[in-house]
């Protein structure tokens, strides 16, 4: 299973704040698409956002229907191993890839990923 962790603000949507919309951006909508498509792969929403402000942002990825494996917690895979025992749960939620605009060429390298070659390597 290959687990891609996803910061909203500033890297769905270009020039959002918590409070500001910001402009959609398509190429990244287009590759998270094939990683919620791709069955040996997960996607979770990792942002600052909470409350009010995380809600509104999952509002806004149902208007685009973008439905991700989890919202600031571990996706469902490393769940099961948490609750069996083999994973030890954290404060940060694991995945391969963090996407953020804060990480330098994260945004270029998650766009550039081969979602099915990159998932194969993980399974």
């Amino acid at each position: 299973m290959f687990i891609v962790a996803m910061d909203f603000d500033n890297t769905i949507f270009e020039g959002s704040t918590h409070e500001e919309t910001g402009v959609l951006r398509k190429d990244v909508v287009a590759k998270i698409r094939e990683v919620i498509d791709h069955p040996d792969c997960e996607i979770a929403l990792w942002t600052c956002r909470s409350g009010e402000k995380l809600e509104k942002a999952k509002r806004m990825l149902d208007d685009l229907n973008l439905k991700f494996d989890s919202y600031n917690e571990s996706t469902p895979s490393i769940q099961k191993e948490i609750d069996d025992g083999t994973w030890e749960e954290g404060r940060k939620i694991f995945a391969h890839l963090y996407v953020d605009d804060r990480s330098p060429n994260s945004i270029d390298v998650f766009l550039k990923m081969k979602v099915d070659e990159t998932a194969k390597n993980f399974v």
